[in-house]
């Protein structure tokens, strides 16, 4: 008699009472498991695809970035991009290996990380016919041995379903977390937030995030960029956006205390991570009145 599969899902006080410690979590990268969703928001010029570059060139020790800190190795990446092709984001890549080869090489690197070029696809999400998108990526993740996909962006891989409507993301996200299981790999998706919402000036970005509260509630992991914010120095009562400082907020995380990040944005481009202790200062980029925007 087959055996029933159920049974694989079915557990109970016993289980839990034979257990000799707690199960710790297997992240693929802090915060995330293999399996789970989540997201990478930010509004525009706010740094999300230098954070992915500096993600890129972190797991291959060029850098160090804070999401894989506490890992015994950084997870191999594969970057599908629905947006950029592979000469727009090269440049951005171009910069990054420019600075980053100037630093200290760390050890445990991955041989490589990977960028897909799914710009002409179509999506992920429209059609039947990009069935065979999914399929080519499940491929390249497997030909690869990736443990973490990035993909970009949430708008441009989705036509079916709206981005409004609850049950709809709700569908959008199940489906996500099945590529993640199928994959074995941990997801997470590039995505916008609300401008509305942002200018509320609210103390997380978690519910400005573009689109049905099913995409926040469903998802595992919310990682939000914005361009930090300083006291305008001739004006208390006011706070300014500072151009070349970048805050990265853990919004929504499980399993580990949030935490946050300052990144400082140098001449090419390129975020560099700066330590926990670091405030950001009133710097010639700032008190340039071109350069500020008060909030």
């Amino acid at each position: 008699m087959e055996k029933d599969k159920r049974t694989s899902r079915i557990y109970n006080y016993q289980n839990i009472n034979n257990l000799q410690s707690k199960p710790e979590p297997d992240f693929i990268m802090k915060g995330l498991e293999a399996g789970m969703v989540g997201f990478i928001v930010g509004n525009g010029g706010a740094g999300k695809g230098w954070f992915i570059n500096h993600m890129l060139f972190a797991s291959i020790n060029k850098t160090t970035n804070f999401l894989f800190e506490g890992l015994d190795k950084a997870p191999k990446i594969a970057y599908f991009s629905f947006e950029d092709n592979y000469a727009q984001w090269s440049r951005r890549a171009y910069d990054c290996n420019l600075y980053y080869n100037n630093q200290t090489e760390l050890n445990k690197a991955n041989d490589t990380f990977t960028f897909h070029d799914y710009s002409e696809t179509g999506g992920m999400f429209k059609d039947l016919e990009t069935l065979e998108v999914i399929e080519d990526m499940k491929k390249d993740i497997k030909d690869n041995n990736s443990k973490l996909v990035i993909i970009d962006t949430l708008s441009v891989i989705n036509q079916r379903y709206n981005e409004n409507d609850n049950r709809e993301m709700a569908i959008l996200l199940e489906e996500l977390k099945q590529f993640a299981r199928e994959t074995n790999t941990a997801v997470l998706i590039v995505h916008h937030t609300n401008k509305t919402a942002i200018n509320a000036n609210t103390e997380t970005n978690e519910a400005s995030m573009r689109g049905a509260s099913a995409l926040i509630g469903n998802a595992r992991f919310v990682l939000t960029l914005e361009k930090s914010k300083i006291e305008d120095p001739s004006n208390k009562k006011n706070k300014i956006y500072c151009k070349n400082w970048v805050e990265v907020r853990m919004d929504k995380v499980n399993f580990i205390k949030p935490e946050s990040r300052i990144y400082y944005r140098n001449s090419l481009g390129v975020l560099i991570e700066q330590s926990q202790a670091t405030q950001v200062v009133d710097d010639k980029d700032i008190t340039d009145s071109s350069n500020k925007i008060i909030i």
